[in-house]
């Protein structure tokens, strides 16, 4: 069987784990970054490594990216301007697939008209994991969760009680994803949680809590912002 060929642009958590696994399952991987410190620490376990800007053209080529059969854009949620401009630039030098992640729909509308052939939602995707995972074994044992990626509970700040819970905007705002709301079963005698489906429409109620998974960096983010 001939060797697949990746390039891995972007070595935060997410991509250098990608790289890096790629390159041990025996793909032949090109990986990208802006960062010195980053392409250097991983420069020895992959085919290549290069310093560059995705953003142009011309470095992309002279890197040789149309090579690879597809390229993966892992950079953060704050480069999206980058990720698109690198999906346009990877569309024309004629990569076969392109693969881009991000944790907004919208966004994701968008690279996919700019020329993505697939979008991933890692945090969707966790959740979903999780959701299953919980489900398959009654709420017990242990869960697996990809590296970099967490689950935690927070409370209903009085700011979304009596709101839908698509207006609190996890996903747009933090990065996250509602895999449950926790809801006293009976709420005048104290009694256990209940779980609830975490449906766009549910109104949030006072001593309401949220399940959510995502980035392990944004819970602590979320704990402290949300209101």
């Amino acid at each position: 069987m001939a060797t697949r060929s990746f390039a891995v642009i972007g070595l935060g958590q997410f991509g250098r784990h990608l790289a890096l696994t790629l390159s041990r399952q025996g793909a032949e991987v090109l990986v990208m970054d802006t960062n010195a410190a980053s392409v250097a620490e991983v420069k020895e376990f992959v085919a290549r490594a290069v310093r560059l800007d995705c953003t142009q053209q011309d470095a992309l080529r002279a890197a040789r990216v149309e090579e690879v059969q597809c390229a993966v854009l892992a950079l953060g949620e704050g480069d999206f301007e980058a990720t698109a401009l690198a999906v346009a630039n990877l569309c024309l030098l004629k990569v076969p697939h392109i693969v881009a992640r991000t944790s907004s729909a919208a966004r994701g509308r968008i690279l996919e008209l700019v020329g993505a052939t697939r979008v991933v939602f890692p945090e969707i995707q966790a959740a979903e994991q999780m959701a299953r995972t919980l489900l398959d074994a009654g709420g017990q044992g242990e869960t697996a969760l990809p590296p970099g990626y967490s689950i935690g509970r927070v409370a209903v700040p009085p700011s979304l009680v009596g709101r839908e819970l698509r207006e609190g905007l996890l996903l747009e705002r933090f990065g996250m994803t509602v895999v449950a709301i926790r809801r006293p079963a009976q709420r005048d005698r104290g009694q256990a949680l209940q779980s609830i489906a975490p449906l766009p429409a549910e109104i949030l109620m006072d001593g309401d809590s949220l399940v959510v998974a995502g980035r392990t960096e944004q819970m602590d983010t979320l704990s402290r912002d949300l209101v």
